[in-house]
């Protein structure tokens, strides 16, 4: 289901794997989402320090960098730290700020999903989008829009030009700007790669709505005699507005 663990499991994980709010971790993956995305759940974890490796471990290697193949163990701690809150939109704060014109709710997805020809998952039936959302471009990995060729991360400048094209932000300086941006996806993979070029740009008030299109437009529940996308699996659209899919 794609959905955000609590803030009292992931703390939990991050403890066990050795991490502290004051450790400084360098995250890197083949997929820069996935980079993203494990960035992001660390900052809202309360790990003050969290760094994304440019290009991945593919890039280290390129650079003559070594690697290695040990698996580590690292000695589990006790995490203790204050859950940066204001770095999650929940549903319930999506739809609070849906008709504020000081919020701007950006959309991650391909055109395709924004458009409602499609849910972009196999997992998942219901297509649209959320109302009042606006096209910032695909940020997955098969997209050239937010990472270059191979695979290391666009100038902040450029996604910066790109969001101003789109009517996201305006030329203003990202500290003078003063509305609230909402980037969602459909489970907060690609909305945190967003999210971190947001970050990076110094824009202050920024969320990433994590459960994204699918927990805005579905609700699963167990049931053993559930077919379709998810067998056991039922599900059911919320009573959240959406912009109806394209027939």
């Amino acid at each position: 289901r794609w959905r955000l663990r609590s803030a009292a499991e992931l703390q939990r994980v991050i403890g066990q794997h050795g991490i502290t709010p004051r450790t400084t971790v360098i995250v890197y993956s083949h997929q820069l989402i996935a980079a993203a995305r494990v960035w992001w759940i660390l900052k809202y974890a309360g790990v003050h320090d969290v760094r994304l490796l440019d290009g991945g471990f593919k890039s280290w290697r390129s650079l003559g960098y070594p690697g290695e193949t040990a698996i580590l163990r690292p000695v589990p701690v006790a995490f203790d730290a204050i859950v940066n809150s204001n770095l999650l939109a929940t549903t319930g704060h999506v739809r609070s700020q849906l008709h504020n014109q000081q919020t701007v709710l950006a959309d991650a997805r391909s055109l395709a999903e924004f458009q409602g020809k499609k849910s972009g998952y196999r997992h998942l039936e219901c297509r649209g989008r959320i109302p009042t959302a606006v096209a910032i471009g695909n940020a997955d990995d098969g997209s050239p829009l937010y990472q270059q060729v191979d695979g290391r991360l666009r100038h902040p400048d450029e996604i910066r030009k790109l969001w101003i094209a789109q009517g996201v932000v305006t030329d203003q300086s990202p500290p003078s700007f003063d509305r609230e941006l909402i980037f969602y996806c459909g489970g907060g993979w690609r909305s945190s790669l967003a999210f971190y070029y947001a970050w990076l740009l110094g824009y202050q008030q920024i969320r990433n709505y994590s459960d994204g299109w699918s927990g805005w437009s579905t609700d699963f529940s167990p049931d053993p005699d559930a077919a379709g996308a998810t067998p056991g699996w039922k599900q059911t659209r919320t009573d959240n507005p959406i912009v109806a899919e394209a027939k």
